[in-house]
Protein backbone atom coordinates (compact mmCIF):
# COMPACT_ATOMS: atom_id res chain seq x y z
CA UNK A 1 0.00 0.00 0.00
CA UNK A 2 2.29 2.90 -1.49
CA UNK A 3 1.40 6.39 -0.06
CA UNK A 4 2.25 9.83 -0.89
CA UNK A 5 2.62 10.82 2.55
CA UNK A 6 5.85 11.19 2.88
CA UNK A 7 7.37 12.29 -0.76
CA UNK A 8 11.39 12.66 -0.46
CA UNK A 9 13.95 14.26 -3.63
CA UNK A 10 16.65 12.74 -4.93
CA UNK A 11 19.07 14.01 -7.53
CA UNK A 12 22.59 13.22 -9.15
CA UNK A 13 25.28 15.20 -11.13
CA UNK A 14 28.19 13.11 -12.92
CA UNK A 15 31.46 14.42 -14.47
CA UNK A 16 33.11 12.80 -17.70
CA UNK A 17 35.14 15.67 -18.89
CA UNK A 18 38.29 13.84 -18.26
CA UNK A 19 39.11 10.50 -19.75
CA UNK A 20 38.76 7.47 -17.96
CA UNK A 21 37.21 9.30 -14.89
CA UNK A 22 34.02 9.43 -13.45
CA UNK A 23 33.12 11.98 -10.62
CA UNK A 24 29.48 12.04 -8.90
CA UNK A 25 27.65 13.52 -6.62
CA UNK A 26 23.80 12.35 -4.90
CA UNK A 27 21.56 13.29 -2.84
CA UNK A 28 18.44 12.41 -1.25
CA UNK A 29 15.84 14.07 0.96
CA UNK A 30 12.75 12.98 2.87
CA UNK A 31 10.74 12.58 5.92
CA UNK A 32 10.71 8.52 7.43
CA UNK A 33 7.85 7.89 9.38
CA UNK A 34 8.08 5.56 12.29
CA UNK A 35 5.57 3.86 14.53
CA UNK A 36 5.60 6.25 17.19
CA UNK A 37 2.54 8.38 16.39
CA UNK A 38 2.94 11.71 14.62
CA UNK A 39 6.74 11.95 14.47
CA UNK A 40 7.48 12.26 11.33
CA UNK A 41 11.84 12.43 10.83
CA UNK A 42 13.63 14.16 8.07
CA UNK A 43 16.67 12.04 6.64
CA UNK A 44 18.88 13.69 4.30
CA UNK A 45 21.96 11.26 2.65
CA UNK A 46 24.31 12.95 0.44
CA UNK A 47 27.32 11.27 -1.08
CA UNK A 48 30.26 12.07 -2.86
CA UNK A 49 32.40 9.16 -5.76
CA UNK A 50 34.95 9.20 -7.53
CA UNK A 51 35.97 6.38 -10.09
CA UNK A 52 39.21 5.94 -12.73
CA UNK A 53 40.01 3.48 -14.73
CA UNK A 54 42.48 2.54 -16.99
CA UNK A 55 43.52 -0.86 -18.81
CA UNK A 56 42.91 -3.70 -15.83
CA UNK A 57 43.52 -0.93 -13.09
CA UNK A 58 39.90 0.61 -11.29
CA UNK A 59 40.15 2.81 -8.41
CA UNK A 60 37.39 4.06 -6.87
CA UNK A 61 36.24 6.13 -3.59
CA UNK A 62 32.90 7.39 -1.90
CA UNK A 63 32.36 9.53 1.07
CA UNK A 64 28.45 9.74 2.39
CA UNK A 65 27.17 11.18 5.21
CA UNK A 66 23.25 10.61 6.88
CA UNK A 67 21.77 13.40 8.89
CA UNK A 68 18.83 12.59 10.87
CA UNK A 69 16.71 15.35 12.08
CA UNK A 70 15.04 15.89 15.31
CA UNK A 71 17.17 12.47 16.66
CA UNK A 72 16.69 13.43 20.30
CA UNK A 73 13.30 13.25 20.19
CA UNK A 74 12.82 10.02 17.95
CA UNK A 75 15.11 8.38 20.40
CA UNK A 76 13.08 9.55 22.96
CA UNK A 77 9.51 8.46 21.11
CA UNK A 78 10.82 5.06 20.46
CA UNK A 79 11.87 4.61 24.10
CA UNK A 80 8.81 5.47 25.54
CA UNK A 81 7.23 3.12 22.78
CA UNK A 82 10.09 0.38 23.57
CA UNK A 83 11.47 0.55 26.67
CA UNK A 84 14.74 0.88 25.59
CA UNK A 85 16.91 3.67 24.12
CA UNK A 86 17.90 3.08 20.23
CA UNK A 87 20.09 5.31 20.84
CA UNK A 88 20.43 6.74 17.17
CA UNK A 89 22.75 9.33 15.57
CA UNK A 90 22.31 12.52 14.47
CA UNK A 91 24.85 11.41 11.97
CA UNK A 92 25.99 9.00 10.12
CA UNK A 93 29.33 8.94 8.17
CA UNK A 94 31.65 6.60 6.36
CA UNK A 95 33.96 6.20 3.16
CA UNK A 96 35.96 3.98 1.27
CA UNK A 97 38.45 3.46 -0.81
CA UNK A 98 39.57 0.57 -3.64
CA UNK A 99 41.77 -0.70 -5.87
CA UNK A 100 41.38 -3.73 -7.91
CA UNK A 101 43.20 -5.25 -10.66
CA UNK A 102 41.78 -7.68 -13.78
CA UNK A 103 44.09 -10.45 -13.36
CA UNK A 104 42.49 -12.47 -16.00
CA UNK A 105 41.03 -9.44 -18.97
CA UNK A 106 39.96 -12.03 -22.07
CA UNK A 107 35.73 -11.62 -20.75
CA UNK A 108 33.95 -14.42 -19.21
CA UNK A 109 34.28 -17.24 -18.40
CA UNK A 110 38.07 -15.66 -17.74
CA UNK A 111 37.45 -12.94 -15.80
CA UNK A 112 39.18 -12.56 -12.59
CA UNK A 113 39.30 -9.42 -10.45
CA UNK A 114 41.72 -8.81 -7.26
CA UNK A 115 40.33 -6.24 -4.79
CA UNK A 116 41.93 -4.86 -1.96
CA UNK A 117 39.13 -1.82 0.02
CA UNK A 118 39.68 0.55 3.11
CA UNK A 119 36.69 0.94 4.68
CA UNK A 120 35.40 3.71 7.56
CA UNK A 121 31.72 3.81 8.79
CA UNK A 122 30.70 5.68 11.66
CA UNK A 123 26.85 5.05 12.92
CA UNK A 124 26.86 6.96 15.66
CA UNK A 125 29.41 10.05 14.34
CA UNK A 126 27.42 12.89 15.74
CA UNK A 127 25.02 12.28 18.62
CA UNK A 128 22.12 14.31 20.00
CA UNK A 129 22.74 16.41 23.14
CA UNK A 130 22.68 14.24 26.17
CA UNK A 131 23.47 10.82 23.89
CA UNK A 132 26.62 9.23 23.98
CA UNK A 133 28.10 7.40 21.09
CA UNK A 134 29.21 3.65 21.61
CA UNK A 135 32.59 3.24 20.64
CA UNK A 136 31.77 -0.25 18.56
CA UNK A 137 29.91 1.79 16.05
CA UNK A 138 32.94 3.65 15.11
CA UNK A 139 34.93 0.60 12.73
CA UNK A 140 37.38 0.43 9.94
CA UNK A 141 37.74 -2.68 7.96
CA UNK A 142 40.37 -3.61 5.34
CA UNK A 143 39.10 -6.19 2.86
CA UNK A 144 40.98 -8.16 0.08
CA UNK A 145 39.21 -10.76 -2.52
CA UNK A 146 38.69 -11.64 -5.56
CA UNK A 147 35.74 -11.59 -8.26
CA UNK A 148 35.22 -14.39 -10.89
CA UNK A 149 32.52 -13.75 -13.78
CA UNK A 150 31.77 -16.99 -15.31
CA UNK A 151 29.55 -14.94 -17.44
CA UNK A 152 29.09 -11.20 -17.77
CA UNK A 153 26.11 -10.47 -15.84
CA UNK A 154 27.01 -13.24 -12.83
CA UNK A 155 29.98 -12.46 -10.51
CA UNK A 156 31.28 -14.83 -7.83
CA UNK A 157 33.05 -13.02 -5.18
CA UNK A 158 35.10 -13.99 -1.94
CA UNK A 159 36.54 -11.78 0.77
CA UNK A 160 38.19 -11.62 3.81
CA UNK A 161 37.56 -9.06 6.16
CA UNK A 162 39.90 -7.19 9.04
CA UNK A 163 37.30 -5.37 10.91
CA UNK A 164 38.65 -3.12 13.60
CA UNK A 165 36.36 -0.58 15.86
CA UNK A 166 37.08 2.09 18.60
CA UNK A 167 35.90 0.19 22.01
CA UNK A 168 38.28 -1.57 24.14
CA UNK A 169 35.42 -3.54 25.62
CA UNK A 170 33.63 -4.87 22.47
CA UNK A 171 35.93 -6.72 19.83
CA UNK A 172 34.83 -6.35 16.24
CA UNK A 173 34.68 -10.17 14.60
CA UNK A 174 37.10 -10.75 11.65
CA UNK A 175 34.96 -12.68 8.44
CA UNK A 176 35.15 -14.48 5.41
CA UNK A 177 32.56 -13.86 2.93
CA UNK A 178 31.61 -15.73 -0.25
CA UNK A 179 28.25 -14.16 -2.34
CA UNK A 180 27.14 -14.70 -5.48
CA UNK A 181 25.26 -11.39 -7.39
CA UNK A 182 23.58 -11.27 -11.15
CA UNK A 183 21.85 -8.73 -13.62
CA UNK A 184 18.47 -9.95 -14.34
Amino acid sequence: EANVRNVAVTGRVEYIGVPDLTLGASVWSGESSFSAPRLDTTVRVGEVDARYQRDRLELRGQFAQVTIGDAARLNESIERLVGVSPNIARTLRGFYGEASYRVWNQGSPRDLVAFVRYENFDTQFRMPDGYVPLKEFDRDAWVFGVTYYPDPDVAVKADYVRLRNQSGVVRAPNSINIGLGWWF
